[in-house]
């Protein structure tokens, strides 16, 4: 059968295909990927740990990779490895350890900016300086987040910015030297997550002793504020694991899968690398506890301090008392005690 392409026939079919053409090409479309990682300074010396990272990631094979900070991105050598590897499907944002004599102005020569704007066909992704000032950051905000956004937006920095609880008290220092109720105005509505780079230390320790909580298996944790999730993906030492995110944009969903290497292969963490909490109390072997199983109030005390700082307060404890017995005896001397 033919007909004119005239026919009111020939034009209906001509629609219905460029119509399910459209639909086709909606349906097969890529979906944005992306691999977000931070404070990678602890290995990023370590060509080993740093080649498995790399083969990682290519293995993901991520439109974007995002490395947010404390990754020693000041030094040359640095940022020539890794924009070497990734060439232009990788971005930057500073940390507090990118800056030379409380500026970035290394960091910037490498890089080539502090703020910047990358944007996909699903995505608009916010790079942002967070060790500005806040009339700074909040101008480049406004300029950089659209409101009633047709695309997912995603803002991507060193610090936990809607954490309140560590602040510093000027721009270019160790933390953020603002609150997050003077950005939440301008990102509420508009932003779906951001992504911060800063080290889990600060509440996660690794293999080391520190005042945080020991969590080794710690990939990323997740906050939220409003309607704003708050994704922390940096690393801590990187050993024995050392983690990342990789991020898929699936329509108005954002799937984010914790990565990892794991430098010692062991799984779970041997015993001997645990380091108790001081509530802890070890495990009855063989359903009996001994009472050399249980963790004294003083031995717990023993664990929690060093040598150092115990000595400090034997010494204190211990001039305090002789002090006051020395006041005693005194006044038992004026009263004529003895």
């Amino acid at each position: 059968m033919s007909f004119e392409k005239s026919t009111p026939l020939y034009l209906s079919c001509k629609f219905f295909l460029f119509s399910f053409s459209f639909v086709l090409v909606g349906l097969v479309q890529a979906n944005t990927s992306y691999v977000v990682l931070g404070h990678l300074k602890g290995v990023i010396q370590n060509q080993v740990i740093m080649s498995q990272l790399f083969k990682k990631i290519d293995s993901l094979n991520p439109d974007y990779i995002f490395v947010l900070g404390d990754s020693s991105l000041n030094k040359k050598e640095i940022f020539s490895l890794f924009y070497s590897k990734f060439q232009e499907k990788i971005f930057f944002s500073p940390g507090n350890s990118e800056m030379d004599d409380s500026n970035l102005k290394s960091y910037q020569k490498n890089v080539g900016y502090l703020n910047k704007i990358v944007e996909s066909d699903d995505v608009r992704f916010i790079l942002l300086n967070s060790l500005d000032s806040i009339e700074n950051i909040k101008k480049f905000i406004k300029r950089a987040v659209k409101d009633n956004p047709v695309k997912t937006q995603v803002l991507l920095t060193h610090h936990r910015i809607w954490d309140d609880t560590l602040t510093s008290e000027l721009p270019y220092q160790h933390d953020k030297s603002y609150y997050f109720k003077e950005l939440y105005p301008l990102l509420s509505g508009r932003v779906k997550v951001i992504f911060s780079g800063n080290s889990k230390r600060q509440y996660f320790g690794d293999y080391r002793v520190m005042t945080s909580k020991q969590n080794v298996n710690n990939i990323y944790w997740v906050d939220q504020v409003g309607d704003i999730s708050g994704y922390s993906i940096g690393a801590g030492d990187g050993v024995p694991k050392l983690g990342f995110v990789y991020v898929e944009n699936i329509g108005d969903r954002l799937v984010v899968e914790p990565q990892h290497i794991y430098i010692d292969n062991i799984n779970p963490i041997p015993i001997s690398k645990i380091s108790p909490d001081i509530n802890s109390i070890k495990p009855a072997s063989e359903g009996v506890i001994s009472e050399n199983n249980k963790f004294s109030i003083m031995e717990a005390f023993r664990k929690k301090i060093s040598y150092k700082k115990a000595l400090f307060f034997g010494l204190l404890i211990g001039a305090i008392l002789g002090f006051f017995l020395r006041t005693l005896l005194i006044k038992k001397g004026q009263d004529g005690e003895y």
